[in-house]
Order: structure tokens, then C-alpha cells, then sequence
């Protein structure tokens, strides 16, 4: 009989909680980057067991980062754009520059609904 349980692994150490009760699992083979902090599963059938991580709090937070990287861009190419423009009285410094800044603007948009799609995909 095969058994899934919930696990977490550090230092190369897998525990998992049955009930009330928390224990080691002697001799688990662990598949994965997390030997040292992670969350995952342990899968227990006859004498083998093997932990695999699932890093969905890394990606979260992975993702929070380049969302908020997004934003800052979005945040110069918008500033970098109003300066250029009022350092040369408004008129047109570098004929290409609005529609430049209006690309990226379009891209991290794009980037910024990926992000959150994958967010919520995670949840």
C-alpha cells in the first residue's frame, strides 16, 4: 500500500505529521533542491520512501518580486518620459522616446497579468 503525506524536509531530515504525532522517516530519499528548508510530500510504499518539495511559497515570492520590479520600471520609464519631455519645453527631443515608453509601459502590463494569473493559480 502506497501512502502521501505532508512533509517538510531540513537538513536533509524529512518529518511528517500523522494525527498528533510528529516523527522522522528514517532513510527517505529525497528527489528534489530541498534538503535544506522546504515544504512537500513524503511518499511512503513498503520499505522506500521519498520526499519531493513543493515550492509554492518560493514561487510566491519570487513572483511578488518581479512584480514589484515591474512596477518600479513602469514607474522610471513613465518619470525618465515626463523629464525628458520637460527638460526640452515639451517639444520633441527624441521623436521615438513616447512610443518607446508607451512599449514597455504595454509589456509590463502584460508582464504584471501573467504574474497575477500565476498567483492565483498557486492559491
Amino acid at each position: 500500500m502506497t501512502t502521501i503525506l505532508n512533509a517538510k524536509c531540513e537538513n536533509n531530515k524529512v518529518e511528517t505529521q500523522l494525527d498528533e504525532m510528529i516523527g522522522e522517516i528514517e532513510n527517505c530519499q529525497i528527489l528534489s533542491q530541498g534538503k535544506a528548508k522546504s515544504e512537500g510530500i513524503a511518499i511512503l510504499h513498503k520499505e522506500k520512501a521519498i520526499y519531493l518539495t513543493i515550492p509554492i511559497e518560493s514561487m510566491k515570492s519570487i513572483l511578488d518580486t518581479i512584480s514589484n520590479l515591474a512596477s518600479n520600471v513602469s514607474d522610471l520609464a513613465g518619470k525618465v518620459g515626463s523629464d525628458v519631455a520637460a527638460s526640452n519645453g515639451g517639444g520633441p527631443i527624441a521623436p521615438n522616446l513616447s512610443v518607446d515608453m508607451q512599449i514597455i509601459g504595454q509589456d509590463i502590463q502584460k508582464l504584471q497579468n501573467e504574474i497575477n494569473e500565476l498567483k492565483e493559480n498557486l492559491q
